[in-house]
């Protein structure tokens, strides 16, 4: 294996450091075809490995020297981009080469999302709302933007044109020009807890803070043109569907699941007070709502609960394959990957790590937005 040389200080000019390879072959064997591989993060490693979809096993993994907070993958140009909460930088791991590389900035960011083209991190301190958009590609901040304080949730136009946030200090949701860092306008009237991009065409959806009369809306937006409705609606976060929007909602134990059309009504489904998140498998047929001890499974078509998976933990934040197939869950106290088939609403595997999962990630998972 090979020594990486860690970065001393991260406000100096680009730093490369080794990957460490967690097998003897080179990363380009089994790292750089990202579109089959979920990557993997511990709360206790710096180490993130890589499972290959087609046959549920470890194929490898690097160490990029610090925790990972948050991690993203870039299927256009194979890196691993990632956050430790701790370091005023961005971590930017190459997978065909195997070397790590380190875009330091002047703040320590806390939150990470990619633009859809895989070629633009967004990194930000919730706190302050300083925001960054780094180039993949040439390893660089390109644009920073002063932002609201408090952000909860941030997101980018499908075409990477405008950023959208939600934010304590904001009634409503602010929308940047990614290329000036200009805020252009701000969106809706109430302030914004949660925001989701479709799955297809370009409306996004913000979930409305509590006020003082406990009444929660959606706000469903044209990201072109700003216009924007709104519609009662509850939850911790939304998780978009095609044909519904998905809202846990650990509050009253239940599944809230919105139409996106006019041709259904809105549905509510039992869950429990530890629901936390929503996923969509079979292209919307089926959904997965995980929970501390089961993943609650629900027919999307006849709209109606299926069965419960038993779970040996808290799952932490997982991924759907983009066929839509499988279900990646990592349970931290158990020390494993879970894979659950969409088809057979079922456990099919038990990848076991010897670290404790966080999360996993996939570059074009189904469902993600931002």
């Amino acid at each position: 294996m090979i020594n990486a040389v860690k970065p001393s200080l991260f406000r100096l000019s680009l730093l490369l450091v080794l990957v460490i390879l967690m097998r003897p072959a080179s990363a380009s064997d089994g790292l750089a075809n990202v579109q089959r591989l979920v990557f993997v993060a511990g709360r206790d490693t710096t180490s993130v490995v890589a499972v290959r979809t087609d046959t549920d096993t470890l194929v490898g993994g690097i160490d990029l020297g610090v925790v990972p907070r948050g991690i993203q993958v870039s299927e256009a140009l194979a890196k691993l981009v990632a956050i430790d909460g701790k370091s005023p930088g961005v971590f930017v791991a190459d997978l065909a080469s195997g070397f790590v590389s380190v875009v330091p900035l002047r703040f320590v960011p806390v939150r990470l999302v990619l633009t859809t083209d895989g070629r633009t991190a967004i990194a930000a301190k919730d706190e302050t709302g300083e925001i960054a958009l780094l180039d993949l590609a040439a390893l660089r901040e390109k644009v920073r933007i002063d932002g609201p304080t408090g952000i909860r949730d941030l997101m980018a136009r499908r075409d990477g044109r405008s950023i959208f946030v939600a934010a304590k200090s904001v009634e409503g949701v602010a929308v940047y020009n990614a290329s000036t860092g200009k805020r252009t306008s701000i969106i809706g009237r109430r302030q914004a807890s949660a925001l989701a991009r479709s799955l297809v065409g370009h409306d996004g959806f913000a979930l409305s803070a509590e006020d003082a009369r406990d009444a929660r809306f959606i706000t469903r937006f044209d990201m072109e043109t700003g216009a924007f409705s709104e519609m009662p609606g509850r939850g911790a976060a939304i998780y978009p569907a095609i044909r519904w929007l998905l809202l846990p909602d650990p509050a009253s134990r239940t599944v809230d699941l919105l139409p996106l059309d006019g041709g259904r009504k809105p549905t509510r489904l039992g869950a429990d007070a530890s629901v936390y998140a929503a996923y969509s498998g079979l292209f919307d047929t089926v959904a997965f709502v995980p929970g501390a001890k089961s993943v609650f499974v629900y027919d999307l078509d006849r709209l109606k609960p299926l069965n419960e998976i038993p779970l040996p933990g808290a799952p932490g934040p997982g991924v759907v394959t983009p066929e839509s197939t499988k279900l990646y869950l990592p349970v931290a106290n158990a020390r494993e990957l879970l894979v659950i088939d969409a088809a057979s609403r079922a456990v099919a595997g038990r990848i076991k790590l010897d670290f404790s999962p966080s999360l996993a990630v996939m570059a074009g998972g189904y469902g993600v937005c931002h």
